[in-house]
This record gives C-alpha cells, sequence and structure tokens, in this order.
C-alpha cells in the first residue's frame, strides 16, 4: 500500500513538473515571438494636439512626439535686453493676420497702432517709443475664434549682425473652456536700435487644460 502511495506521489510530481515546464515554454516563445494582436481604433490626443493610436502586442498608446525646442540651432550670441511695450491676449477684433514686425520709425508704429484695432479709422493707445534709440518688435498671433490663445517674446540673441527674437504661441487643448469671444493676442517689445538683420524663431504649442 505505501509502495502504491509513493509510486503515485512521484507520478503526481512528474505530471505538475510537465505542466509547469509547458506554461514556462509557451511564455517564452510568446515573449520572443508576439503574435500582431489587432488593436482598437481608439486615439489618444498629445499635449501639442497631434493624435495617436495603439500599437504593439499588447496595444498600448504609441509615444507622443517630443516638442521641438524653438533654442534649436540658436547661436551662443549676446543675450538682448528688451523691455515690454504691451502683451495682451487682445479681446476684441484686433489684428486679423499673424505677423512678425520689425519697427523702426513713428510712421510704422502708427501703424500697428491701427492694425491692432482691426479697424482702419482707429488707433490704439500705446506708449511712445524714441525711434532714435530704440526698435520695436512685435509678434501678433492673428484672430482667433475664442480665448485661451496667447504669444509671448522669451528671449532674444544677438549673434553679429544677426538679431533671433524667439517666441512661443500657445492654443487651447480640445478640453479647454475658453470664453467665447474673439481674440487677437500680441507682444511688442523695444530692443536696443543697432544695425542688424531680425529674425523670428515661433514655436507652437497647445495647452493640455487636463493637466
Amino acid at each position: 500500500m505505501k509502495k502504491q502511495t509513493l509510486i503515485a506521489v512521484i507520478l503526481a510530481g512528474i505530471a505538475l513538473f510537465l505542466v509547469i515546464a509547458v506554461i514556462v515554454a509557451r511564455y517564452i516563445n510568446e515573449r520572443n515571438n508576439p503574435q500582431q494582436v489587432a488593436c482598437t481604433q481608439e486615439a489618444m490626443i498629445c499635449p501639442d494636439g497631434t493624435a495617436v493610436g495603439r500599437t504593439g502586442p499588447r496595444c498600448e498608446f504609441a509615444p507622443c512626439p517630443t516638442p521641438a525646442s524653438t533654442d534649436q540651432n540658436l547661436p551662443n550670441g549676446e543675450v538682448v535686453q528688451f523691455r515690454t511695450i504691451t502683451i495682451t491676449s487682445g479681446v476684441g477684433m484686433g489684428a486679423e493676420e499673424a505677423e512678425n514686425l520689425t519697427i523702426i520709425s513713428d510712421a510704422e508704429y502708427n501703424a500697428l497702432k491701427t492694425t491692432l484695432t482691426g479697424s482702419p479709422d482707429l488707433k490704439i493707445d500705446l506708449p511712445d517709443v524714441n525711434f532714435a534709440d530704440e526698435t520695436v518688435i512685435a509678434v501678433l498671433q492673428g484672430r482667433k475664434s475664442t480665448g485661451g490663445y496667447s504669444v509671448e517674446i522669451t528671449n532674444v540673441i544677438k549673434d553679429g549682425a544677426k538679431v533671433y527674437v524667439v517666441a512661443e504661441a500657445t492654443d487651447p487643448g480640445l478640453n479647454c473652456v475658453n470664453t467665447q469671444v474673439i481674440t487677437s493676442p500680441y507682444h511688442i517689445v523695444a530692443i536696443p536700435k543697432g544695425e542688424y538683420q531680425v529674425e523670428f524663431r515661433v514655436s507652437q504649442k497647445v495647452f493640455d487644460c487636463d493637466q
């Protein structure tokens, strides 16, 4: 009787070992040779506004693209100090088109004041500028159908005869609740006057209101 019990225990142990061996072998095979799975057609909206779908054997969302920096390829030049003349979301009609402007005279400055109202018969009130000493830089985001938009000049770098104006324009994400009013954001600054060529580097990003 004891002999029969021992044989049964041994056979059960062998069977258990074989089961475990089969499970481990299948796991290793599936890990090394994943099968293509039909993923559901879902999309995730990334902070920059692009959409990514599910992929891979686990149907996980693909990583969001890494946003490019506006400071890429900028020279290690001299940082130019600037003063803000005005920065605003521009509630109202405002400038219709997105523009980057370099203004060197009173006539151009007065034209900008008209552009910012969205009406040829009006002028916005801006601080005076002495164009003998300063140059005005303006980044206009253009007319938007809602609030939630903004633009900001973040850096000015001088490299030889060239000045780089670095700015960032922000759009609201899909989950943002925005004021239902026309806006036209802009940032206007003054930099020391000089004989140089101005180049604008304006990046675009989307603000995720869920974060």
